[in-house]
């Protein structure tokens, strides 16, 4: 490869980042419950689980397989008493789904945080090899594309 298709290499990977970065950096998602579960509800005196803090997915995924079994069994048993007409699963007051949708959540931010971090090691990497002109090219180009400038290269 000439040096002058390793350069066109070197921007092109360097704006597919920028364009990753930017996409990861725009979350939409709220939280629905108070982020607080306990496998025990009836055991308040013991910390609860704060599931928007919480960075160990491997105890969001057993959360989210308790709830998944608890729901099952309260479906299950009101099939077993013939009721036809009941309430929707709970747990510590809010409903199976919100909760699903909370720890869904959670892992999400924790997943992207991480392919956020990978990516700006990257860029920093990458960003060695430019020379000052293609640093001020770079900058040039995102400030005028964030401010929706276009400039014509006569």
């Amino acid at each position: 490869m000439t040096a002058l298709t390793k350069k066109s290499e070197l921007h092109e990977t360097l704006n597919h980042i920028n364009k990753q970065l930017k996409q990861y950096t725009t979350s939409d998602g709220q939280y629905k419950t108070n982020c607080e579960f306990r496998f025990n509800p009836a055991y308040v005196s013991g910390m609860p689980i704060k599931i928007h803090t919480c960075n160990d997915v491997a105890l969001l995924i057993s959360i989210l397989g308790y709830l998944v079994k608890q729901k099952e069994a309260y479906d299950k048993a009101a099939e077993i008493i013939g009721a036809n007409n009941y309430p929707n699963f709970t747990w510590m007051g809010y409903g199976y789904e919100l909760w699903e949708h909370d720890i869904k959540l959670r892992y999400n931010i924790i997943t992207v945080f991480e392919k956020v971090n990978k990516l700006k090691l990257a860029k920093q990497e990458l960003e060695k090899f430019l020379t000052n002109e293609d640093k001020l090219s770079l900058v040039l180009s995102t400030i005028q594309t964030e401010l929706g400038i276009t400039v014509s290269n006569e």
